[in-house]
């Protein structure tokens, strides 16, 4: 084999290494507070959503996770399929495992972002609501002790245990899209809040003014 030959078949394996190397496969971002943790994985077309409650041994269903939004705009995308598994707490604290089934949580617009919830704001429905909140592990007893809420409260019940998994897809999604915030949301009754169009507008003119007011001082 000539050296020209061997040079320039090098020369494509190594371009074809480095391309293959820095071409982004999946873009995944976790985002968390004291209770909860959504880790989102962005693929071509797809969005993978996984939804995991850490607090355990809640007290009440105040404290079960219920929805989360994200600063993604809900446009052109269509949530395909969700699962997580049911389990059932008994009045006693037991509780029985059961099938892994569909969430039948919501999705949709919520303000400029996006919303997953089953218990929703207007305009976003969800089929399973009061039940399928995500409920976090028992305690150490391998019980749970919270109040009435929970423990044998039949619209409550079955919960999903501990996590719950959600595919989204929309043909603009890439592994290089990205979230930077979200909100999670606890209970069953919905308190999440968007700024109206005319309070941003407000806003913004405040701040406007401010900066001209300081800009006129300076200038004195």
């Amino acid at each position: 084999m000539s050296n020209k030959l061997w040079t320039g078949l090098s020369v494509l394996v190594c371009s074809l290494v480095l391309f293959l190397g820095v071409v982004p496969q999946a873009n995944a971002i976790t985002i968390s507070d004291a209770n909860s943790t959504a880790t989102l994985t962005f693929g071509a077309g797809t969005l993978d959503i996984t939804l995991t409650a850490n607090n355990a041994n809640p007290g009440s269903v105040g404290s079960v996770l219920s929805g989360f939004s994200f600063n993604l705009s809900a446009t052109g995308s269509t949530l395909t399929t969700s699962s997580g598994q049911e389990i059932t707490i008994n009045s006693n604290g037991t509780f029985a495992l059961g099938a892994t089934v569909s969430t039948g949580w919501g999705f949709g617009a919520f303000g400029t972002g996006s919303i997953l919830c089953v218990v929703c704001p207007g305009g976003v429905t969800a089929t399973a609501t009061p039940e399928h909140l995500i409920i976090g592990l028992p305690g150490g007893g391998g019980t749970y002790t919270g109040n009435s809420s929970i423990l044998g409260n039949g619209p409550h019940n079955p919960f999903l245990n501990h996590t719950a998994t959600f595919h989204i897809t929309n043909a603009a999604f890439t592994a290089g899209t990205t979230v930077g915030s979200g909100t999670f949301f606890y209970g069953t009754d919905f308190t999440g809040t968007v700024p109206e169009p005319a309070s941003l507008l407000l806003l913004g003119a405040g701040l406007m003014g401010l900066g001209i007011s300081r800009w006129r001082k300076g200038q004195a």
